[in-house]
């Protein structure tokens, strides 16, 4: 009776280079894949914090469209705007 020899050894390591080719040598890999989940992730943070600041400024901008009284400080406080007759002192911080 011949003895087999033992030759399963080679087929998993063959079949394990293959495995490992496709993962981390193709173009299209894991790697490249949790590289573009992670920008992914980045720019949908960068979308959120957009989108709160448009809505901020909606807000803002609804203020001074339907309050005069907010128009008046908005003017104020940013282009330095008196009404006629008042002495206003600018004090730089």
């Amino acid at each position: 009776m011949k003895k087999k020899s033992n030759n399963g050894w080679r087929f998993y390591l063959i079949v394990t280079l293959i495995f490992i080719a496709f993962l981390f040598i193709k173009k299209n890999n894991v790697v490249h894949w949790i590289q573009s989940a992670r920008k992914i992730d980045q720019q949908e943070e960068i979308i959120r914090r957009h989108t709160e600041s448009i809505e901020q400024m909606d807000a803002k901008l609804h203020g001074l469209k339907h309050s005069l009284d907010t128009l008046e400080t908005y003017a104020r406080e940013n282009f330095n705007f008196v009404k006629p007759g008042e002495d206003v002192y600018l004090v730089d911080e």
